[in-house]
């Protein structure tokens, strides 16, 4: 019934073309429902929620200050540090655990930063393609990755605003664009693959063009206009390339080894 209102009144909102505070108000409304749900739900729904968002709201809560937060931690299937999670998911959960003393309220404010960010590109792609309905694009989202938020929060927090980032790249806001771009690392280092979209994104819509010369095609020139280039020797762009992507899987992997070992243990300790 929630998410029917919350597309009732998105619907309604794009229908009859509100602008100004008409608009805000009912864009704040359709977000507030399915937060709230988020917030409202028992604290075994969603795995990492036992994981690290629990303890990590304990610590918070417990903490004298913000120094000692950071430097406490927990025993999972190892000793989690809270310095360890990126600074500004453990940094999000400090302030309401202080100021709201409340775990269900951490929910809340979790999900909306992912619902928020997620509405927001949806209105700048709107903005960009006036065809485009962001009643379609939240339903979307509601029946295929809710649920999947409820529990990668720090990825899907960070996923929602490199989506962002890309709504505005459409928009040719490159400052806010980088700024969004930013934030998503500070809840989750995978938000580094919406990098790999900004690039060809930017190849896409640039002058730019790629040529390989010479005979060996050892030189790769990146032409942008007619006669101005940057060359590049082959091997070198290669070991770049290389060496992002081996970053990147490596930071995959690992984190899906460490989120394998927690829920691992969790469930034996179950037993």
């Amino acid at each position: 019934i929630g998410f029917a209102v919350s597309l009732f009144v998105i619907r309604n909102i794009e229908k009859k073309k509100y602008k100004g505070m008409k608009f805000f108000g009912g864009a704040a409304l359709a977000v507030f429902i399915p937060c709230l749900i988020a917030g409202l739900r028992d604290i075994t729904i969603g795995t990492e929620v036992k994981m690290y968002v629990e303890p990590l709201y304990k610590l918070a809560y417990e903490a004298a200050d913000f120094a000692a937060y950071r430097q406490a931690g927990y025993n999972s299937w190892r000793y989690m540090h809270v310095y360890e999670f990126e600074a500004l998911f453990s940094t999000i959960i400090y302030i309401v655990a202080k100021v709201f003393k409340s775990f269900q309220v951490n929910l809340f404010v979790i999900e909306l930063l992912v619902i928020g960010p997620i509405f927001g590109a949806l209105v700048n792609i709107k903005k960009k393609i006036p065809t485009f309905s962001i009643c379609m694009g939240m339903l979307m989202f509601y029946t295929m990755f809710y649920n999947v938020s409820l529990n990668l929060m720090r990825q899907s927090i960070a996923m929602a605003f490199i989506l962002l980032a890309f709504s505005f790249l459409i928009l040719e806001k490159r400052g806010w664009a980088i700024f969004a771009a930013v934030l998503a690392l500070g809840f989750h280092k995978t938000a580094l693959l919406g990098l790999v979209v900004y690039v060809v994104y930017w190849f896409i819509h640039s002058n730019f063009r790629l040529r390989v010369n010479g005979k060996s095609g050892r030189d790769i020139r990146l032409l942008y206009g007619e006669d101005k280039f940057i060359c590049l020797d082959i091997h070198v762009v290669l070991i770049i390339v290389g060496s992002v992507l081996a970053l990147l899987m490596l930071g995959i992997i690992s984190e899906l080894l460490r989120n394998y070992c927690e829920k691992s243990c969790i469930l034996l300790r179950k037993l």
